[in-house]
């Protein structure tokens, strides 16, 4: 992703995903979406929208939709079961137990449950039987119950659609990756003639000692875990964008 900032800078406009039809569930995939649900939406939700390009949030990525963990014959994904039949029961070169565990994280079908909207029978999506199994979290993962949580992704996408809309520098700013060699911090600058903003991603379970990339004579314009000010502790999915503020 940082590559395409550069390369299509001034050549062509970035379409920035995560999700889609074809991917699986990216906290369930690159985050954790058990113990750090939130924060880690959040944190990809940060470095996505940061980026130069127009962001794409596909169904259910908007309130921290996970992977399913259904049984090998529950998934319909023509791809998978001929994958299965291949590699598991002709060439037999991955047990059932560990295709099923990379199906966990990488089928396609994860992205294709039906959108969770509330609690209700078949997460509200139809009253009738849909096509595709209902992921059996809908009961506690939906629309209803984001919007109505403290700590609400929905929220937090809201906010940074509102960055978007209000400021050139999203839209026009340069691009810099920093930390290009820190295994888990993801932090880039973006700047517009005077005004310089760092996007920053804490994307492991482990807190984080960050390097010096800024100065004390910063804002916070979004964050995930609220503080008063930056320290150089990174909590686990921490993320934040902050402003420089020239004195």
């Amino acid at each position: 992703m940082s590559d395409w900032q550069v390369n299509l800078r001034e050549r062509g406009w970035n379409a920035l995903y995560f999700e889609n039809h074809d991917r699986a569930r990216v906290i369930s995939r690159w985050g954790n979406d058990t113990d750090y649900r939130y924060e880690s939406a959040t944190a990809f939700a940060t470095i996505l929208h940061g980026m130069q390009g127009t962001p794409y949030i596909y169904q259910g990525e908007e309130i921290g939709m996970t992977n399913p963990k259904f049984e090998l014959e529950e998934y319909v994904d023509i791809e998978l079961r001929g994958n299965y039949e291949h590699f598991v029961l002709d060439q037999k070169t991955i047990s059932k137990e560990d295709f099923l565990s990379a199906v966990h994280k990488v089928s396609r079908d994860n992205a294709r449950t039906p959108m969770q909207w509330n609690n209700t029978q078949n997460a509200g999506f139809s009253i009738s039987e849909p096509w595709f199994k209902v992921n059996p979290n809908y009961k506690d993962i939906n629309v209803e119950a984001d919007i109505k949580s403290e700590k609400s992704i929905f929220r937090f996408y809201q906010q940074l659609i509102t960055l978007r809309h209000q400021e050139e520098i999203l839209k026009n700013g340069t691009y810099e990756l920093l930390l290009p060699n820190h295994p888990a911090i993801f932090a880039y600058k973006r700047q517009l003639d005077n005004k310089e903003w760092i996007v920053v991603a804490n994307l492991s379970n482990q807190i984080q000692e960050i390097q010096e990339i800024f100065s004390d004579n910063y804002r916070f314009v979004i964050q995930n875990i609220l503080r008063k000010s930056i320290n150089q502790e990174l909590q686990p999915y921490e993320s934040f964008i902050i402003e420089k503020i020239n004195k």
